[in-house]
């Protein structure tokens, strides 16, 4: 066997001419054979990343609903009622997991589809912006916490859900402020006590139980 190039002598498995460095038709082979294992590994790979990305999704899907049925369930069990009005029950506990578990843009979906059913099995309707702000937008802000699934998100989550609560009340329930009393300050002192005693109680009991789970069944990329 010669080198096409040089016609210097050659053995069969030689890749590359040690004379003149030209790749014979063996190593032309040989690159186009290891080129072909390449694809197909790249091929597999891709293929294993999508199931893997399919299979996580459909973990979240399934966690996420559960967490909002279970979020609609604890809406149902009051603990206690505040002087103000509103009572306080322990419906944050599945969404704060989800948002700990699964992260700030899950968590937020998660809190937005909450406050859509929530609207659907009976919540009360003024106008498109009131609703928004007292449901989809309120329970999405839920999901903030996992910006730092401690104190500081805990205190994100809670600062946006009363944000969006007060500006509802300040806006459209201005009528229901005792007399002599700012709409501001009624509704800060509606919504405050009730979400703060809220975030309080379910943050203790989501942060342990978060813990938990991450011992026993933690999250898999």
């Amino acid at each position: 066997m010669q080198c096409p190039n040089c016609a210097a002598p050659l053995n069969s498995n030689d890749e590359v001419c040690k004379y003149c460095g030209m790749i014979t038709p063996y190593g032309e082979s040989m690159l186009k054979e290891r080129s072909v294992q390449e694809e197909g590994q790249q091929s597999r790979h891709a293929e294993k990343n999508l199931s893997q990305r399919r299979r996580k999704s459909v973990a979240v899907m399934i966690e996420g609903a559960l967490c909002i049925a279970l979020c609609i369930v604890l809406e149902k069990i009051n603990l206690f009622s505040m002087p103000q009005g509103g009572s306080v029950d322990f419906e944050l506990i599945p969404l704060l997991l989800f948002a700990y578990r699964r992260g700030i843009r899950n968590g937020i979906w998660a809190g937005a589809v909450t406050g859509i059913i929530k609207i659907v099995l009976g919540g009360y309707f003024l106008n498109v912006i009131q609703v928004i702000l007292d449901y989809p937008l309120a329970y999405a802000c839920v999901g903030l916490a996992a910006v730092s699934p401690r104190i500081i998100g805990l205190l994100i989550a809670a600062l946006g859900q009363i944000t969006c609560s007060v500006i509802s009340g300040v806006v459209f329930f201005a009528q229901y402020a005792p007399e002599g009393q700012s709409p501001l300050m009624y509704s800060i002192m509606y919504n405050g006590p009730v979400l703060g005693a809220k975030y309080i109680l379910s943050g203790i009991v989501a942060m342990f139980l978060w813990k938990v789970l991450e011992r026993d069944l933690p999250v898999r990329d």
